[in-house]
C-alpha cells in the first residue's frame, strides 16, 4: 500500500495536449500556463500493488524435476502526469502468467513453456502529450519456450 503524493508542487508544466483538458479545474493557472500538482498522486505510483505467486514442484521416479507455475499481479490506477488526468492514466488492471517446466536429473539444463499476459489485456502503459495525446500500449498475450544451459 502506497500513498503517495506531492507534498509541493506549485507550477508544473503541463503537456500541451491536456491544456483543454484541463479549462475549470482550479488548480490550473491559465494565466501561467502552470499547474498546482499539490496534493495530486506521484507519477507513477499505484496505492495498491499485489503480487501472488504460486508454484508447484514434483519429483519424477529416476530425479528428474517439473513444475507449474502461475502469477498474478494488480496494480490500482496509475497516473502518468502529475495532473492526474483520467485520461492520462491506466485503471485498475491485473495480469495473470503461467509457465510450466521440466529439468532432467543430473542435467545442467531445464526447459520450460511459459504464456504471459494470459487474459490478452490490453492497457495503457505511458503517454506522452505534446499537441495531440499519444499513448502506449501493453503487449497483447505473449508465449514461448525457454531452455536454460548452466556452465
Amino acid at each position: 500500500l502506497l500513498d503517495a503524493k506531492y507534498i509541493d508542487f506549485p507550477a508544473y508544466t503541463f503537456p500541451a495536449g491536456f491544456k483543454t483538458l484541463l479549462v475549470g479545474d482550479p488548480n490550473y493557472n491559465v494565466a501561467a500556463g502552470t499547474y498546482n500538482a499539490k496534493g495530486k498522486h506521484l507519477v507513477n505510483a499505484p496505492a495498491v500493488s499485489v503480487n501472488l505467486t504460486a508454484q508447484k514442484d514434483w519429483r519424477l521416479a529416476g530425479g528428474a524435476d517439473i513444475f507449474l507455475r502461475g502469477e498474478w499481479s494488480h496494480t490500482s490506477r496509475v497516473f502518468f502526469d502529475p495532473t492526474n488526468i483520467p485520461i492520462g492514466s491506466r485503471p485498475p488492471t491485473g495480469i495473470t502468467n503461467a509457465s510450466a517446466g521440466y529439468a532432467p536429473a543430473n542435467a545442467n539444463w531445464d526447459v520450460a513453456v511459459w504464456v504471459k499476459n494470459i487474459e490478452d489485456k490490453r492497457y495503457i502503459s505511458g503517454i506522452y502529450a505534446t499537441g495531440t495525446i499519444i499513448t502506449g500500449v501493453s503487449p497483447p498475450r505473449t508465449f514461448g519456450i525457454r531452455l536454460n544451459y548452466r556452465y
